[in-house]
């Protein structure tokens, strides 16, 4: 993960933003904003043209972005589709891969 510390170490209202995946949407970043909260968490946070928009936004209104990656992110909610379908009697496997480290 990586870390672009844009505001106060300390989170606020003890609440964190998720957003699995690529989380680089400029509304989604103004909402973050407008319930208060400084610190979100979500895959792609690699600095680049598409992602320059969020981080100048995040910076401007205090907002951290602890970024994993794209995969490491959405892995989970895969996994537990994975049981699901597994108590329907559905057969289902998890395939691991690896993390793109370009999305940090």
């Amino acid at each position: 993960m990586i870390l672009y510390q844009y505001g106060s170490e300390e989170i606020t209202a003890g609440t964190v933003a998720v957003v699995a995946g690529g989380g680089n949407e400029m509304d989604t970043l103004k909402e973050i904003s407008e319930l208060g909260l400084n610190t979100f968490v979500t895959g792609i946070s690699s600095k680049s043209d598409y992602s320059k928009k969020a981080h100048i936004y995040a910076e401007k209104n205090g907002i951290n972005i602890l970024g994993g990656t794209h995969y490491s992110t959405e892995k989970f909610a895969c996994m537990e589709l994975c049981k699901y379908f597994r108590r329907l009697g559905v057969p289902s496997l998890f395939i691991r891969d690896k993390p793109v480290m370009e999305d940090m």
